[in-house]
């Protein structure tokens, strides 16, 4: 069977498929957000905005439960699967753990 999502305004920039993270799928875009679909029934989990730029990339980081994104605001963001963006201090050289 082949489903059509109307995800985004714009260009998609990235697609992920996280299957160890509840079947998610993420889709990032020139529209400046982040959507999580459940990849079951494709239906919209979250959308994350944030970024003020284009987004050029995003992955799925099962290990910390939580989504990278980078966009041409010269910007990473790190959110939690629940779409909050994670604070990051400058110098960290690691990404929080979700606690959930």
């Amino acid at each position: 069977q082949l489903y059509t999502i109307a995800a985004h305004q714009s260009l998609i920039s990235k697609v992920r498929y996280a299957p160890d993270n509840g079947a998610l799928l993420l889709t990032a875009s020139y529209d400046k957000k982040v959507k999580l679909w459940s990849s079951k029934d494709f239906t919209l989990l979250n959308c994350l905005e944030g970024h003020e730029g284009r987004i050029m990339g995003a992955d799925i980081i099962p290990e910390t439960n939580s989504v990278v994104s980078v966009a041409y605001d010269r910007t990473i963001k790190f959110w939690n699967l629940k779409g909050s963006e994670m604070e990051v201090e400058e110098g960290d050289t690691e990404v929080p753990m979700d606690q959930d």
